[in-house]
């Protein structure tokens, strides 16, 4: 932002027109919209320049650093200080990187070891510490992710050495620093490596997060259990909604079973409301895994059907029995009241276009065991057809039935 917008708006608030929170809120404003504004112009914003002369100041010959800080409020491209920076690097710069086994860079190389600083220096601070021949990539993002010999040395101290830079830099990008490897240490979590720290810093797995379930469960649980808690997202407040509803002493597991699945307390009080109470946590898991809502339920007590457990009302999702399917067989005449009729039917395919079909070939008003005894020998208004080219009309559905078993077509 420029010292314009910055003066008047802290006048503002030194007179009285503007509240110190609406005048920090208009300065951010300004900010984000002079960032988005550079991003996209292609021209580097003026707020970072003095950092990047910061930056590049030990690579570069000193006039340019004054031809940058004279050119601040007139603009410049990426492009142009790129130029400008290639141009003006020290010769003995190039020197030093290539003793250090940087010879003949590229110039793209070139300018990304000044402008995010991967100078002379800091190389020798990591070949110091054991890291040497360092391909130039990784060295590059080293820098722009901020790893130094302080960071190294640090995690020396708590018994981390020898860590690749690769891995450093995953540490830096998902802020797993040494606070929090001592922190975790200070819950009684210690020694532990590397691949289970980078876990949890990815997950968010932070000391208060590991800290409160701990209290819950009066007990250090695994990392690995925490780390599988959050992905889920089980928390406090998960936790608290469940045992408000009866549900205590549930293990971590129950919980991640339960959030996996979608079920929270909007899901057990719709069963609550319909009488059914202490759902067991394997029931509820296979109620929603199996579709057999609140609203299943309500819609199938609508039917004067003996399903009463909701283990019926599973069975019926994992069958197919549904209002539909019911309301088809009303439609045609069939009332079924029994649940275990109901399921046989569905299995063998009793449907209502198949009854339709039988009827459309004569065959109505029949049984709903013949039905069924149809459809598992397989009789169909295709085989009844064919018996009538061969002059076979007129046949009950027993005998179709036995004419299906032994193979009458067959004599034919």
């Amino acid at each position: 932002m420029s010292e314009k917008e910055l003066k008047s708006t802290l006048d503002k608030v030194a007179e009285g027109k503007l509240s110190a929170k609406e005048g920090a809120k208009i300065l951010e404003n300004i900010e984000r919209k002079n960032r988005k504004k550079y991003s996209f112009s292609g021209y580097v914003n003026p707020m970072n320049i003095e950092n990047t002369i910061a930056t590049i100041e030990p690579a570069v010959n000193p006039e340019l650093l004054k031809k940058l800080r004279g050119i601040v409020e007139e603009g410049i491209t990426h492009e142009e200080l790129r130029e400008l920076i290639l141009e003006n690097i020290k010769p003995e710069y190039i020197e030093e990187l290539a003793e250090l086994g940087y010879p003949d860079l590229t110039e793209n190389y070139l300018y990304k070891f000044v402008i995010f600083g991967a100078h002379p220096d800091y190389i020798i601070t990591l070949n110091e510490r054991g890291y040497t021949d360092i391909p130039k990539k990784i060295l590059v993002s080293s820098r722009i992710h901020g790893l130094d010999s302080y960071f190294i040395d640090d995690l020396k101290i708590l018994g981390y050495e020898d860590i690749p830079l690769s891995t450093l830099i995953k540490m830096l990008i998902h802020n797993l620093t040494t606070n929090f490897i001592e922190e975790l240490a200070d819950l009684g979590y210690s020694n532990n490596s590397i691949t289970t720290l980078l876990e949890l810093a990815i997950h968010n797995v932070d000391t208060d997060y590991i800290s409160e379930l701990n209290v819950i469960f009066d007990k250090n649980l695994p990392l690995n259990q925490l780390r599988k808690m959050k992905i889920h997202g089980v928390d406090k407040y998960f936790i608290e909604e469940i045992e408000n509803l009866g549900y205590e002493n549930l293990s971590p597991n129950n919980y991640v079973s339960l959030k996996i699945h979608g079920i929270n307390s909007e899901f057990i009080e719709g069963f609550n409301e319909l009488g059914y109470t202490e759902i067991s946590i394997n029931t509820l898991l296979n109620l929603k895994i199996h579709r057999a809502n609140s609203e299943f339920i309500a819609e199938i007590k609508e039917f004067d059907i003996d399903a009463n457990t909701l283990q019926d009302f599973i069975n019926m999702r994992i069958h197919g029995i549904t209002k539909d399917y019911i309301e088809s067989l009303i439609n045609q005449g069939i009332k079924v009241n029994s649940l275990s009729t109901l399921e046989t039917m569905k299995i063998h395919g009793v449907t209502s276009e198949f009854i339709k079909e039988m009827e459309e070939i004569g065959y109505e008003n029949l049984e709903i065991s013949q039905l069924i005894n149809f459809r598992i020998h397989g009789i169909n208004s295709e085989f009844v057809m064919r018996l009538k080219e061969k002059g076979v009309r007129n046949l009950t559905p027993e005998k179709l039935i036995k004419a299906k078993i032994h193979g009458f077509l067959n004599f034919f």
